[in-house]
């Protein structure tokens, strides 16, 4: 690389490509503003001739006025004189150039024609004028949000496909693999957007095609035909032999052999087989020929096991379906979108890019871009580390060796952080070789921050010769402006200079990012609270000393979720502070409760959505308030008509006119203040209200539509548009915290630092497509999970790459601050992957650890190392009271990790799930394991099995009114297709739905569509503690013995569950459950019992036991003269499958537990919480 010359404004030509490396705080707009005025001075352009971009709406803004601002002051000094210390202005009234006047009133006069763009305002105004060369439409549309056009393309294309597409036995094997790899619509928008947001990118792996693994798949299913076969001839025999005992007992346990055959026999009888194989399959292929026998015993040699060694094979081929499925489909919906854009005239952000790219391209005579390059002689972009490779491309094709003109790529390689939405360092690094012989410059001297200050971060990022893991970037130590002498400068109470920065030290080893990240959270609050209390001030070079004040100080976070619990633990020591983060304001609290009252009012029949959209904060419900609506039909009914005039008011008056009634007349605003970040939920919500109201002006939305597009909002994984991202509180002499990447550009007295010691998230645990540089090209892996010949590589260097990422961030946080900077470094078992360990190690292989970076962060100049601080007793007792009124929610100590805290719940409990998982959501019948198939019938037995299908029957069950008929069809519809179900189902689902609701539960005639609103509490969900809980007691309290797996270790923490529905009926209150559970195809099969069989094989009997114990104390507590005896009525498990027409009570368990049992239980689990 070529060395860097020093910059001198007026010597640098003004002709060629130029290069101008800014290090943080050395005047990088100072510079651009300074050469603006020189060419409009000495090449006599006007502000229209010199392009000027930067890369966002805000710092376009600013940069005008700073130009405007300059030209100002420039005239000023050649009318007047100057003889301040702006070298620029003495230099340009030192060369009294013979018409700067003139030239300079000109260019004032006529700022407003400035050609000041982001470079997608640049490309729109291209193309506006130069429509036919770039072939757009004349008169094209900015669409300026294309997620919900894609939405609508990924959705149809998902529908053609499990509709229309489906027409082999391999289509729906495939679809069956990719639902059963919980593959849906939404996976598949995540990678168009990856895809489209990085068109330049090299899909990697290059899978196989679609086809050609779909024929691979033939095979699969050929192979699986064979084995049956074999298996059919010799299934005797290696019964006989599996249960020998002869064969080698440490690969062959006992205990697993029975399920072993009962495995093999249930995947031989699988038509058609699954593409993943089920478990311990992969144990009878080369595994049992290679090692089942012993010293003394051969097993004879099973021909379907050759079979499975070759299913093994194929299955494992076949997991790279998904990329290739994925594949094919971006690109025929990217087809699809492109269609529709062409045929409406629109252009995305991305189109007007590519757009003036391809055009550029194409025109192989070059004089279109010479046409762009005589328009503007002189560009100067700005923040050009950021820029990606269309991007360049543009530049390049208008300025490289084109004789009169001139471009400046003014930026800083180590403040490249933005590679989440495209900016490139490589594309900066290539951009290099581009300058022209001696015109590679570099602003070295940081105006920003003290003397000592700098030293301290030279000395840091001078630990290795290679801090940022490239080749190609070198650290050059930043200067002291010679003659400044207006630095800051924190000192304590005695007077002295602390060390600049300071690192807070957290010695004990922890390996839980979570708790520790809770750990610094307050050692950097006490940090705070400490430099406030007026022991530390503020020391200017004259002498002036002022006390530290909340607004000197700012916080850099890598994650929003961190600023708000920094954000709370401040207010609860009462410290204000201001959140400044560009997480999109869609991803907020405000914004899911907002949609919940939005939907309530789209569909005010639907009465739990109401009383959703009731309790939440905007509305300011309590539990208690919904019980009282329930026994009180007169306030019920003027709720109900309340939403309902305000859907009228939606329907004729908009969004906005909503809003205002919303806000102003259910006393939202009012709600909203009495929490202690009422101006932060304040302004989300005003937001939100904007952006509604410009999605239905813009886009011509309404009612459902709207709706659609604000879910389609809350589910984007990017951080939204500039004009979604969150706005700030007032902030006037507050605390600033903010993420890393929203400070940039920006400085403070005081910066805290807390979480630089978080390494990379690893590839192959990202759910999200990875991007990584190989070999000159960007490469994008859409299904990282997915696991190929070359994923070691790829996430290898997709690693490295966002470790090198994470330094820039690192040097981004450590330039911001002015006097001072707090970086906390705690002995965490990662930390050897973190921007820390990268500073010492540079891109070594070297193993580095906590000790290690201490060692030699204590050898740097102005650097202190040292413990947190312990914190301030008085400090905290003058905020006590505050503290109370927040009344946090329990934490749960980690402190014994063998007797910690858990959730459970009747799966964990029963073995389903290991106790240290997480408690299931709900129970929608996942752990079914009968062997015999379900016909291929439009009925209740062949409708299809599994979690999948009992989820979408309990969501149809609870979308239902049970007393209005005319809600099953659309409760039905809606739920087969979201849960992925063909439409041919239907009519049958209807017709189940219908039977199911119209059905006698018991002899005393109960229905299901007898039942009206305020008698039914649907998903009711519960908790309540437990300690020292042994499951084996609990229950040899219900069955009177213990099953032997339930002796399980002592547990602690909180039950949990989610009652299906609870009803009241006839002055009693039952609990019903739902049950898909498939045990055969004939009614027969649904016997009470088989029933009663599966109840014990499940353990549903622990269940319903633990749900009669939360309705027990609901109701204990909250109606009057309860009694157990008179009001429970008892527990009916519904099997759907079961439920013969005509036949009261068929497909129903009933038991009422004795009031012995239930007191028994609720005394075992009481005196264990006692």
């Amino acid at each position: 690389m070529e060395s860097l010359n020093r910059l001198d404004v007026f010597e640098a030509p003004l002709q060629g490509i130029s290069l101008v490396e800014a290090s943080a705080g050395t005047g990088k707009t100072h510079n651009i503003t300074s050469l603006y005025v020189r060419a409009i001075i000495e090449r006599n352009l006007t502000p229209s001739q010199i392009l000027v971009m930067t890369f966002t709406e805000a710092a376009t803004a600013e940069l005008k006025q700073r130009l405007r601002r300059r030209m100002r002051e420039s005239l000023a000094a050649v009318e007047g004189g100057y003889d301040g210390d702006d070298d620029f202005l003495l230099t340009l009234t030192e060369k009294e150039y013979p018409n700067a006047k003139q030239q300079l009133k000109e260019a004032i006069d006529s700022f407003d024609e400035a050609a000041v763009f982001t470079i997608h305002g640049f490309c729109n105004r291209v193309l506006a004028e130069y429509s036919l060369q770039f072939d757009v439409p004349a008169e094209f549309q900015l669409l300026t949000d294309e997620s919900e056009l894609i939405q609508d393309q990924v959705d149809a294309y998902w529908r053609s496909f499990i509709r229309k597409d489906l027409q082999t036995r391999e289509d729906y094997q495939l679809l069956d693999f990719l639902t059963d790899e919980g593959f849906g619509p939404d996976e598949l928008m995540v990678g168009v957007q990856a895809v489209m947001g990085q068109s330049y990118a090299i899909l990697e792996p290059s899978s196989p095609d679609l086809r050609s693994l779909l024929d691979l798949l033939t095979q699969l299913n050929e192979t699986h035909e064979q084995a049956k076969k074999r298996w059919g001839k010799e299934k005797a025999e290696f019964r006989e032999v599996l249960l020998s005992g002869d064969l080698n007992g440490n690969k062959f346990r006992k205990n697993y052999l029975e399920h072993d055959l009962n495995m093999l026999q249930e995947w031989m009888a699988t038509d058609p087989v699954k593409i993943s194989i089920p478990n311990r399959l992969d144990k009878y292929g080369e595994y049992f020929i290679d090692g089942a026998g012993t010293k003394k015993y051969d097993p004879p040699h099973f021909k379907f096991m050759d079979h499975i060694q070759d299913f093994l094979v194929l299955s494992a081929q076949l997991q790279q379906l998904k990329p290739a499925f994925v594949i094919a489909s971006i690109s025929r919906i990217l087809e699809d979108v492109e269609r529709f854009k062409k045929s409406h005239n629109l252009l995305s952000y991305n189109d007007l890019i590519e757009s003036v790219d391809k055009g550029l391209k194409r025109d192989a005579s070059g004089s279109l871009a010479k046409k762009l390059s005589q328009k503007y002689p002189l560009a100067l972009v700005d923040e050009f580390q950021d820029t990606d490779p269309v991007q360049y491309s543009i530049f390049r094709q208008m300025y490289h060796q084109r004789g009169g003109t001139g471009l400046f790529m003014i930026g800083d390689p180590k403040q490249a952080i933005y590679g989440f939405r495209g900016g490139d360092i490589y594309t900066y690094l290539e951009a290099r070789s581009d300058a022209d012989a001696g015109q590679a410059y570099s602003l070295q001297d940081n105006y920003r921050s003290n003397p000592h200050m700098i030293s301290a971060v030279n000395a840091v990022f001078s630990l290795s010769d290679h801090p940022f893991k490239l080749d190609d970037l070198i650290f050059n130590p930043a200067g002291h402006p010679k003659g400044k002498d207006s630095d800051s400068y924190l000192i304590d109470i005695s007077g002295d200079e602390i060390n600049p920065l300071q690192c807070i030290t957290l010695s004990d080893k922890e390996t839980n990012k979570s708790d520790l990240s809770e750990k610094i959270i307050l050692a950097v609050c006490d940090e705070i609270q400490n430099v406030l209390k007026g022991d530390f001030s503020l020391k200017d070079t004259t002498g002036a000393v002022r006390p530290v004040k909340e607004k000197d100080i700012a916080i850099l976070v890598r994650e929003a979720r961190h600023g708000d619990l920094l954000q709370n633990e401040l207010r609860s020591r009462g410290i204000s502070s201001v959140l400044k983060s560009k997480t999109s304001v869609f991803k907020t609290l405000q914004a899911d409760e907002l949609l919940r009252v939005l939907k309530a009012i789209q569909k005010p029949g639907y009465e739990p959505g109401i009383r959703a959209a009731l309790s939440t904060s905007m509305l300011g419900y309590q539990a208690s308030d919904l019980i009282n609506l329930l026994e009180d039909e007169t306030v019920w009914a003027d709720i109900i008509e309340g939403f309902l005039s305000l859907k009228d008011t939606w329907q004729h008056r908009g969004i906005e006119a909503l809003c205002n009634r919303l806000f102003n007349e259910y006393g939202v605003l009012e709600n909203l203040a009495n929490y202690p970040d009422a101006e932060r939920r304040i302004t989300n919500l005003y937001h939100l209200s904007d952006l509604l109201s410009a999605a239905e002006k813009e886009q011509k939305l309404s009612g459902k539509t709207l709706l659609k597009w604000f879910f389609t909002k809350r589910q984007e994984e990017s951080g939204g548009s500039e004009e979604e991202q969150l706005r700030l509180e007032s902030d006037e002499d507050l605390v600033q915290i903010s993420t890393m990447h929203s400070a940039k550009g920006l400085q403070f007295p005081i910066v805290f630092c807390p979480f630089l010691w978080i390494p990379p998230r690893e590839a192959s645990k990202s759910n999200s497509p990875i991007r990584f540089h190989k070999a000159g090209e960007n490469c994008l892996e859409l299904m990282p999970k997915v696991e190929h010949a070359q994923s070691e590589q790829f996430h290898r260097l997709h690693y490295q790459q966002t470790q090198a990422e994470d330094v820039r961030l690192a040097y981004v946080s450590l330039t911001r601050s002015i006097s001072a900077c707090y970086m906390v470094v705690p002995n965490f078992n990662k930390i050897g992957d973190s921007a820390l360990a990268t500073l010492v190690k540079g891109n070594s292989e070297t193993s580095v650890d906590y000790d290690a970076i201490i060692r030699s962060l204590q050898e740097c100049d102005k650097v202190e190392c040292r413990p947190p601080i312990e914190p301030d007793e008085k400090a905290l007792d003058q905020t006590e009271e505050q503290v109370k009124e927040l009344a946090p929610a329990r934490k749960f100590s980690r402190e014994d990790v063998f007797d910690y805290p858990r959730m459970l719940s009747y799966s964990s409990l029963y073995g389903h799930q290991d106790q240290g998982a997480p408690s299931e959501e709900h129970d929608y019948d996942a752990g079914e394991e009968h062997l015999q198939e379900p016909p291929n019938t439009m009925d209740p037995f062949g409708f299809p099995r599994g979690a999948q299908a009992g989820t979408c029957l309990h969501k149809i069950f609870e979308d239902v009114v049970f007393s209005d008929s005319s809600t099953v069809k659309e409760a039905v519809e809606d739920n087969l297709e979201y849960h992925g179900f063909s439409e041919k189902w239907i009519p049958p689902v209807l017709k189940w739905i219908r039977n199911s609701l119209d059905h006698p539960l018991n002899t005393q005639g109960i229905r299901l569509a007898d039942l009206n609103e305020p008698s039914v509490l649907k998903e009711m969900e519960f908790y309540f503690p437990v300690n020292n809980l042994q499951p084996s007691e609990l229950w040899k309290i219900i069955r009177g013995t213990a099953p032997g797996f339930s002796d399980i270790e002592t547990v602690s923490g909180f039950m949990k569950g989610f009652v299906d529905l609870i009803f009241e009926a006839g002055g009693k209150y039952y609990i019903l459950d739902y049950k898909s559970n498939h045990l055969g195809n004939t009614y027969s099969d649904y016997s009470a019992e088989h029933i009663q069989e599966e109840m014990q094989s499940a353990g549903y009997d622990l269940q319903y036991h633990i749900y009669t114990l939360a309705v027990h104390r609901f109701l204990s507590a909250r109606k009057k003269n309860y009694n157990y005896e008179k009001h429970f009525g008892g527990v009916m498990y519904l099997f759907l499958r079961g439920i013969e027409p005509g036949k009261e009570g068929s497909g129903v368990y009933f038991d009422k537990p004795d009031t012995s049992l239930v007191t028994a239980m609720n005394e075992y689990l009481e005196q264990g919480v006692k």
